[in-house]
């Protein structure tokens, strides 16, 4: 089966995402010249540093995003979708249904990562100026619940509409 095109939702989607990661490196080179020398990349379960780079590393952040992002929509265009671990049983009735719900699945995946990874660039950056003394898990802890949110969502999609 050929890559199904994609859908008006997952070009918003994609689009959103693509906004949160330019959002993301305009962010980053914005505050890196009032950066100091050694920053914080790291930190415990608390909030205490325990990890540090130079103010260099600050670019791994967006890197990240940007890599797992492009990852994905790698994915998107050359796997097969019949390679796609699927929590249902894909039959001739079912299939386009199936394969329509992994892709939205994988772009909406796609966005609250973008997020996710956006949020903590945020909390360095914030940490490494000196806006704040201990990240906020916050936004982190919303974003993670986000990702089970959706991917709970899609998969329960999926088994409703074998």
């Amino acid at each position: 089966m050929k890559t199904e095109s994609v859908s008006r939702f997952e070009q918003v989607l994609y689009g959103l995402t693509g906004l949160v990661v330019v959002l993301t490196w305009a962010a980053t080179v914005y505050v890196y010249p009032n950066l100091p020398d050694r920053i914080a990349i790291h930190f415990d379960l608390v909030g205490t540093p325990n990890g540090w780079g130079s103010k260099r590393t600050i670019f791994l952040g967006p890197g990240l995003i940007t890599g797992t992002i492009a990852f994905l929509l790698l994915i998107r265009e050359v796997a097969p979708a019949e390679s796609f671990n699927m929590p249902v049983k894909v039959t001739p009735e079912n299939r386009d249904r199936q394969y329509h719900i992994a892709y939205q699945m994988m772009a909406a995946v796609s966005f609250v990562l973008a997020l996710l990874m956006a949020g903590m660039q945020f909390d360095i950056c914030q940490l490494a100026l000196g806006d704040t003394q201990t990240p906020s898990f916050l936004p982190t802890g919303l974003f993670m619940g986000g990702l089970f949110a959706v991917i709970g969502y899609y998969l329960w999609q999926s088994v409703r509409n074998r």
